[in-house]
């Protein structure tokens, strides 16, 4: 669905890790930690891979040397996505981003964020046998306002299916174009459709003028017992980590060779000339045999996406889930005209995933490709 002039100047003021933040408008926090255990995840929900029909679109970007290849093509996008903005009054007319599917053996569980001019951002709720051919739910958003607060808004939400069969969902809150995705709240549900109950107070806090002034939940390990997330600060984008405590709380990374309360797990390339020294978000991470692996966004200048500067994916590997490695032929996977690789979700079975990505950061709805990562 095309979008008029308006929609596409909006665009930073939706993108909930996107856009220019004036840190010294946020409010300061005090979520401060001096360790973190490494992550012990187990492997991720599988899921049936749907059949991938090659597309100019898509393009795995040319590799001579290297011990991986990334085999991945276009199965629905901004032709004909997973999931479509809305029209007219919908809740979703303007945008419809931040997949997040959840597979739990024979339903796919898509919560994704919608949002209108001059309504409420909020999570919606749809649901597929395929992972392909989604049934968006009548009572869409099923999650909107955090507490009490007319203001505070269910901005992201980031979900997962407890052994028990206790939904939870970690929500990044929406305040305002400046000051949203300063705080990580938890929530849990009966049924992936609510209703929600939302915890009492944050489980993590951005701190103002750090690196990760905003905070956006991202991925949650299939065990819960790490939450990653996009730390942003101005219109640069970096990628942190908090770990469950057996107390209940959760721990945000500490590297104790700087002088700042909280870091990064994974950070900008600090060569200025790197494809990724602008930003690196939306992390997806898989447990694998010898440890872990993570797509992600990345960008060459800050978090803007142009006609012209988009971003692509790249890959890393990780023996413990917290100090990462680059692939040396990154990025792997560009997405040209599709403008995507913001807000990324996954499911993996075998060796073959499903990438869920915003089109266009959400103004074209939600797009999926498959593929597969094999060694040389």
């Amino acid at each position: 669905m095309r979008r008029t002039s308006w929609v596409l100047a909006t665009l930073a003021l939706v993108v909930a890790s996107c856009g220019q933040a004036d840190d010294t408008a946020q409010k300061t926090t005090t979520t401060a930690a001096t360790s973190t255990a490494a992550p012990t995840t187990t492997a991720a929900p599988t899921t049936v891979a749907p059949s991938t029909t090659s597309s100019t679109t898509t393009t795995t970007l040319p590799i001579d040397e290297g011990p991986l290849a990334f085999d991945f093509a276009l199965v629905r996008g901004i032709e004909s996505p997973i999931v479509d903005d809305g029209e007219g009054d919908d809740w979703d007319a303007n945008f419809a981003f931040a997949p997040n599917v959840v597979f739990d053996g024979t339903t796919y569980h898509m919560f994704y964020s919608g949002w209108a001019q001059n309504s409420a951002i909020g999570i919606g709720y749809a649901s597929s046998p395929d992972g392909i051919n989604f049934t968006e739910h009548p009572d869409n958003p099923v999650a909107t306002l955090l507490d009490d607060d007319p203001d505070t808004e269910a901005g992201r939400g980031v979900a997962r299916i407890r052994d028990d069969g206790t939904w939870e969902m970690f929500i990044g809150e929406w305040v305002d174009a400046k000051t949203q995705g300063n705080k990580i709240w938890h929530a849990t549900a009966d049924a992936p459709t609510g209703p929600w109950t939302v915890g009492a107070e944050p489980i993590h806090e951005g701190a103002t003028g750090s690196w990760e002034s905003r905070v956006v939940p991202q991925w949650i390990s299939e065990d819960g017992t790490v939450l990653y997330y996009d730390g942003v600060r101005l219109s640069n984008i970096q990628i942190g980590a908090l770990v469950l405590q057996d107390d209940g709380t959760w721990l945000v990374n500490n590297d104790p060779a700087t002088d700042d309360p909280t870091d990064p797990i994974f950070a900008i390339d600090p060569d200025s000339a790197a494809w990724d020294a602008g930003s690196v978000a939306s992390p997806i991470v898989f447990a694998t045999e010898s440890g872990y692996e993570m797509f992600y966004a990345g960008f060459w200048k800050g978090n803007r996406i142009s006609k012209f500067d988009y971003a692509m994916l790249g890959y890393a590997t990780s023996a413990d889930g917290v100090a990462w490695e680059r692939y040396e032929q990154n990025p792997v996977v560009e997405l040209t005209n599709e403008n995507g690789w913001l807000w990324l979700s996954a499911t993996k079975v075998g060796d073959a995933y499903n990438i869920y990505y915003a089109i266009k950061a959400g103004s074209d709805g939600i797009g999926l490709i498959s593929g597969t990562v094999f060694e040389r």
